[in-house]
């Protein structure tokens, strides 16, 4: 019965909390995120003979800034990202990128609200073979996710999310001289704080 009671208890105050939270307002806002990333990569295969095709699932972090406006459901933010390093074997690999996001806030009346998220960025990725060889790229890429977002005030929200970014294919060469194919993909979870002026 008291565990009974406990339920019962959560369960009006989160009602309650849902119910009479704050509606988010409409302006101009800035914020941070940061998280956790997966990055999963194919080296070699194709027409490399050296090399046969290797998988790997590295984990790494990221951070970003983002600037942008809120209008009643819709917001648009301008962000840059910079990405830590990864080790795929004899291969590194790093990147910061510039982005164009649009999310769509579903209209739900509660303090957690879902959200859809789309964009399109300007990506630089460096990779790295030992010995010493660099290879730059640099692509417009479209990227897609979604997440929930807390409003702890009218100003205040708390952002946690989901996007995925396919970094396509490129071609690196190692120190033979041979061109060694790489084809990059990446998961990114992130939490982030937004604040409205």
């Amino acid at each position: 019965m008291r565990f009974l009671n406990k339920i019962v208890f959560a369960s009006t105050m989160f009602c309650a909390f849902s119910c009479f939270a704050a509606q988010p307002i409409s302006g101009f806002y800035m914020g941070g995120f940061g998280g956790a990333t997966l990055t999963k990569g194919k080296i070699g295969g194709g027409t490399s003979v050296a090399y046969r095709q290797q998988n790997f699932d590295k984990r790494g972090y990221n951070a970003g800034l983002q600037a942008g406006v809120r209008i009643v459901n819709v917001r648009v933010a301008a962000e840059a990202t910079i990405n830590t390093k990864v080790e795929m074997g004899d291969h590194q690999v790093e990147g910061y990128n510039y982005a164009l996001e649009l999310y769509y806030d579903l209209p739900f009346r509660s303090a957690l609200r879902p959200y859809l998220n789309v964009g399109a960025g300007v990506y630089n990725m460096t990779i790295k073979s030992n010995p010493g060889l660099k290879t730059k790229y640099e692509k417009i890429l479209p990227n897609f996710g979604g997440g929930f977002t807390l409003a702890m005030t009218r100003r205040t929200n708390l952002d946690v999310g989901y996007r995925f970014v396919n970094f396509g294919k490129k071609s690196v060469p190692d120190y033979d001289g041979e061109s060694i194919p790489v084809k990059l993909l990446q998961h990114q979870i992130y939490m982030g704080f937004r604040y409205v002026f």
